[in-house]
């Protein structure tokens, strides 16, 4: 999502589906940097899912999370899931609401 200079909250869901296999971690992230989890020094939080052996699937909202930049920035909504045999997938949407 590119967003224009100014104060976001951006927020997001990733929907992991499962596919013959067992996943134990679930983990939704908002990031300035494609395919990177932010760290907490940046002020950025990850919210984590624990599974105990989920065979399913499940939705991880990604925390609101306050983005402030000086001129039109690219962010992203990054997931990661643990899992075990088979595959999972992922999908998910990213929504961004101007602070100011």
């Amino acid at each position: 999502m590119f967003l224009t200079a100014g104060d976001w909250d951006v927020t997001g869901i990733v929907s992991f589906t499962l596919s013959s296999s067992t996943m134990s971690v679930a983990i939704a992230g908002i990031s300035t940097t494609a395919a990177t989890f932010q760290n907490a020094a940046t002020g950025v939080q990850n919210s984590q899912a624990q599974i105990s052996s989920m065979t399913i699937g499940t939705n991880v909202a990604a925390p609101i999370t306050r983005i402030s930049i000086a001129s039109t920035t690219t962010v992203y909504l990054v997931g990661q899931g643990n899992f075990s045999g088979g595959t999972v997938t992922a999908s998910g949407f990213i929504r961004a609401r101007r602070v100011r």
